[in-house]
C-alpha cells in the first residue's frame, strides 16, 4: 500500500544555527578522521563530537543562537575536557553545576590506556578550561546572559596522541599532514562564520589567530579578529593574571559592555 503523503510532509525543514553547526563539526570530523597521521607518530585520535555527543549536542543547541556577535574559538579539545565531557574548554565541574549539562559519554573505539574516557566521573581538573568558564561566568553571572551574545566553537574537533599518551597538538603534526587538516578546518570555520555571522572573532591563543586570521583574509569578510591569550598553565603569563588580561582583550573588542548593561538592567 503506498504512503500517504500530506502538504506538511513537502515543507522544507529549517534547522536551527545549532543544527547547522553539528552538521558542519560531524562533517569535518569525519573527514579529519579519513586522514593518516603515521608520520606524525599518531596511534589514538579521539572524537568528542562522537563518543561525547549527548553532552556536546546540548551544548550545541541549548546555547548556539542566531544573536550571537562573538564568536569565541578554541584550537582543539583537551585531554580533561572536552575529551571527557564534549564541550569546549569543558571542566567536568563548570560544565555540570554552571551550565548544567550532563550527559552519557561511551568509551571511544580505540581508547589509550593512558587516556582513559571516564565523561563526568572524571575527577583531574582542566585549569585551562576552569579558568576560562570561570572567567566567562564571573562576567555574564548566567549561562543564558552569556550565550545571548557568545559562542564557543573548536578549530578542530579532534584530540591526537601518540603511543605513549603524548598530546600532540594540530601545529605539532608533520607539514604535509597539517597542510591537509588545517586546509579542511579553515574551509569547516568559514562555513560556520557564515551560519553565525558574527561581528567579532576572538581567537584563543596564537594558532588559532593566525589561522583565524587567514581565513578572514582570503574571504574577505567583513568581521574583526581579536587575540586572547591562551589560560594555559604552561603558559606564564597566564599564571599571574589571565583573567585581568582576559577582561582588558574583551573591553578593547568591546565585549564586555553588553554585559554591565545586562547587569544594570537586573539590579534596576
Amino acid at each position: 500500500m503506498a504512503a500517504a503523503f500530506t502538504e506538511q510532509h513537502l515543507l522544507p525543514v529549517t534547522k536551527t544555527v545549532g543544527q547547522l553547526v553539528l552538521t558542519i563539526e560531524k562533517e569535518l570530523a569525519g573527514s579529519l578522521l579519513g586522514l593518516n597521521y603515521s608520520d606524525s607518530g599518531v596511534t589514538h585520535i579521539y572524537n568528542p563530537v562522537d563518543y561525547a555527543r549527548v553532552p556536546h549536542e546540548i551544548f550545541v543547541t541549548k546555547f548556539c543562537k542566531e544573536t550571537i556577535s562573538t564568536l569565541l574559538i578554541g584550537m582543539n579539545p583537551g585531554p580533561w575536557g572536552m575529551v571527557q565531557t564534549g564541550v569546549p574548554f569543558g571542566e567536568v565541574s563548570i560544565v555540570r553545576d554552571w551550565l548544567n549539562i550532563i550527559g552519557e559519554v561511551i568509551k571511544p573505539a580505540n581508547e589509550h590506556p593512558k587516556r582513559p574516557i571516564l565523561g563526568f566521573q572524571c575527577h583531574r581538573s582542566e585549569i585551562s578550561g576552569k579558568r576560562f568558564w570561570a572567567f566567562l561566568r564571573d562576567l555574564s553571572g548566567t549561562p543564558e546572559r552569556l550565550f545571548e551574545t557568545l559562542f564557543m566553537y573548536n578549530y578542530c574537533p579532534l584530540s591526537f596522541m601518540k603511543i605513549s599518551g603524548k598530546n600532540v597538538t594540530p601545529p605539532e603534526l608533520k607539514l604535509t599532514e597539517r597542510k591537509i587538516l588545517l586546509s579542511l578546518c579553515d574551509a569547516a570555520l568559514l562555513e560556520v562564520i557564515k551560519v553565525l555571522r558574527p561581528k567579532s572573532l576572538l581567537c584563543v591563543g596564537n594558532f588559532v589567530f593566525k589561522q583565524v586570521s587567514g581565513v578572514v583574509k582570503k574571504a574577505n569578510l567583513d568581521v574583526k579578529v581579536g587575540l586572547l591569550m591562551h589560560p594555559s598553565p604552561i603558559n606564564p603569563r597566564a599564571n599571574k593574571n589571565w583573567a585581568e588580561e582576559a577582561k582588558k582583550t574583551f573591553d578593547q573588542l568591546g565585549i564586555s559592555g553588553y554585559f554591565s548593561n545586562l547587569h544594570d538592567v537586573t539590579d534596576a
